[in-house]
């Protein structure tokens, strides 16, 4: 078995003679009590990274919390269940989730203006047809066939146009 040994010499002159004197020190117990603070080190080190990133990990999932429950109001707006966005979330996005409810409402009043004027358009000119085809219809254009069937066909066109935009 070898060991390890820690030597210190010193000379000395005595007496008109050279002397050296060396110490030794076996360094095999500290090496072993060394290796063992390494392992125990070692071992509460990564007890505490371990924890540490549990902690941090509990901590952003907190955090992050309000940001889903955005997330699953912006869904719900997705998919027409809602008209605006609950004001949840960090202080930091907060502006963000006003300006964009101001957005939902401009937008909501500009379709509902938009889908008013095409429903006034549709009336309008379901009633022009329904003319038009009184028009066709009339027993004065029986002397015009060509005339009478483009008339009912045009306005036959343009009625199943706007039903189907409608």
């Amino acid at each position: 078995v070898r060991s390890q040994l820690l030597a210190i010499t010193h000379g000395y002159r005595k007496h008109g003679r050279d002397m050296s004197i060396t110490v030794a020190e076996n360094l095999d117990p500290l090496n072993v009590e060394l290796r063992r603070f390494q392992w125990v080190y070692g071992g509460v080190s990564l007890i505490a990274i371990v924890l540490l990133l549990l902690i941090q990990y509990w901590i952003v999932r907190r955090e992050l919390k309000p940001l889903k429950m955005l997330r699953e109001n912006m869904l719900r707006l997705e998919r027409g269940e809602t008209d605006h966005v609950d004001a949840v979330g960090p202080a930091e996005i907060a502006p963000v989730i006003v300006e964009l409810n101001r957005l939902l409402a401009t937008m909501g009043k500009k379709a509902r203006r938009s889908r008013e004027a095409l429903g006034n358009l549709a009336h309008a000119l379901k009633t022009r047809l329904a003319i038009l085809n009184q028009v066709a219809n009339q027993t004065e254009l029986s002397a015009l066939p060509e005339v009478r069937q483009t008339l009912q066909q045009t306005s036959e066109g343009m009625r199943h146009i706007v039903e189907r935009e409608l």
